[in-house]
């Protein structure tokens, strides 16, 4: 069993994400939450570009508002500009809500700049099959490196769907869980039916319900490998 921990950073400007970031230890991945970035600061983004130490284990991650974004000036064209404007070096992943690149030129544009793309479906209609959840795999198995398929259950039954998914794809290739503080027993199993990544937050500042701090990632990742 192998898995990354990423560390999810939220800021005003990237400079701030930056300086969030490098007083983590330096053994974990970084997804930069771009939608987080203020109007104010976006116009001038290109001023503080990723170190490229960072950029190398870095997710650029822009969610649209009804997804959890944090910005209400999102649009495809901004989201090219932050991605293209913020690190000269091209990031490990660029991280995109699959209604964002329903355009296939959209995911072409972004795959030449960043090679690998996680697409990310967050359900909530939808997320009540295992079949609603690999529709989502099927449609966008041949564009993205990892597929993200999030949903939002209401019932133990609809949150172990999630996990579910793992016997029906390459495990190695989904990143499968179920939102909400109550279900997120399902983002520590997820690992071990093969998620290649596993989300954490600095603490006291969560970007999602029920997801854990990085220390607690840590701790959790070192138990696993202490038992094997």
């Amino acid at each position: 069993m192998k898995f990354a921990i990423v560390v999810s950073i939220r800021g005003r400007s990237l400079a701030e994400m930056v300086t969030k970031a490098m007083k983590v230890a330096d053994d974990v991945m970084f997804e930069f939450r771009l939608d987080s970035i203020s109007e104010e600061y976006s116009k001038d983004i290109g001023n503080a570009r990723l170190p490229e130490s960072l950029s190398r284990r870095s997710i650029l991650t822009y969610r649209v508002p009804n997804e959890g974004g944090l910005s209400r000036a999102y649009s495809v064209d901004r989201l090219i500009q932050l991605i293209r404007s913020c690190s000269s070096e091209p990031p490990a992943f660029v991280d995109v809500e699959s209604s964002s690149i329903d355009d296939n030129l959209v995911a072409a544009e972004l795959k030449r700049y960043s090679g690998r793309l996680i697409i990310s479906s967050h359900l909530a209609d939808g997320g009540t099959s295992v079949e609603g959840l690999f529709e989502h795999w099927l449609k966008w198995k041949g564009t993205a490196h990892y597929i993200k398929v999030i949903n939002m259950p209401a019932t133990l039954h609809e949150a172990l769907l999630s996990l579910e998914l793992y016997g029906r794809v390459d495990p190695l290739r989904l990143i499968s869980f179920s939102a909400g503080k109550r279900w997120s027993f399902t983002r520590f199993t997820s690992v071990f039916l093969g998620s290649p990544l596993f989300y954490s937050c600095l603490p006291g500042e969560p970007l999602a319900d029920g997801q854990p701090t990085v220390q607690e990632a840590v701790k959790f990742k070192k138990a696993i490998e202490d038992g094997a």
